[in-house]
């Protein structure tokens, strides 16, 4: 895997594209998203909120020319050739733990220099469903395109990035609580020159950075005094509400990973809340 880029910079750099050069990956560069999407896969077979005996979530890379363009993603997505698809189940939990699932394989794409775009609502599940050979009980909620962009946006696609404000984001003392933005200073410094609240900072201005559908940002952070609990709540209850809090969930976790930060995780599903608690 290429080290050219961290996860704070995969974060800042990941953007939603939608228009690609209509080329297929390379094999090396297959091979690389193939390994890891068995790698994180795998390590997702472990429950993290799910009760005992729901289905893991996957997600499956497919490359089908009829997914592209009108037939499959209603003119919204034109030139690609490959899409990441997340498989899940109907709980709550499910789709939370495929959200985190799916976000923490396109920043590993967007480390690797790949393109992407959540796609939530405009795909069509009956086509990319038969493509995925989806077992009972398991359905497409999102997928995304995979590959490089055009270097000619459509007129269309920048439409779209206006009427959603996709590069937005709220401000930080709106989305979190207990701790204060970071300054770039901070965010620029060696995890092991970093005290708890900056460290615990900088993983809130990640998580400030994590996409969500329409751009709603439907998640809410806040951290302890002394930085040792801190706690993701969803203030929106849309259909979409529990991939946006697996997103936001993935992002705390990848950054908190790359500063030496664990959690042990508990999640209330009638708030729905996560917990989570320092472990080292």
């Amino acid at each position: 895997m290429s080290t050219a880029m961290n996860i704070y910079e995969a974060i800042l750099t990941r953007r939603s594209w939608r228009t690609y050069n209509g080329l297929r990956l390379d094999e090396k560069t297959l091979d690389n998203i193939n390994a890891i999407i068995e790698r994180e896969n795998k390590a997702a077979s472990s429950p993290l909120l799910r009760a005992p005996g729901e289905r893991a979530p996957r997600v499956v890379l497919l490359e089908d020319e009829s997914l592209n363009g009108l037939s499959g993603t209603y003119g919204c997505i034109r030139g690609a050739r490959h899409f990441l698809a997340l498989v899940t189940g109907p709980s709550q939990a499910q789709m939370i733990e495929g959200g985190a699932l799916m976000e923490r394989i396109i920043l590993l794409a967007t480390m690797e220099g790949l393109d992407t775009c959540w796609l939530g609502g405009t795909f069509s599940r009956s086509r990319f469903g038969n493509s995925a050979a989806l077992e009972e009980g398991e359905e497409i909620i999102a997928v995304s395109p995979l590959g490089h962009r055009s270097p000619n946006t459509r007129f269309a696609e920048r439409m779209m990035q206006r009427l959603v404000r996709s590069a937005r984001r709220k401000p930080f003392a709106e989305l979190f609580s207990g701790v204060n933005a970071p300054d770039l200073s901070v965010l620029t410094r060696p995890s092991d020159t970093m005290t708890d609240r900056e460290r615990m900072s900088a993983v809130f201005d990640m998580v400030r950075h994590a996409p969500s559908s329409r751009n709603s940002q439907p998640w809410r952070g806040a951290a302890s005094h002394d930085t040792r609990h801190a706690r993701l709540s969803c203030v929106l209850h849309a259909r979409l509400s529990p991939i946006d809090m697996g997103i936001a969930l993935g992002h705390f976790l990848m950054a908190s990973e790359s500063l030496g930060m664990a959690w042990e995780i508990s999640y209330d599903a009638d708030a729905p809340e996560i917990e989570l608690n320092f472990n080292r």
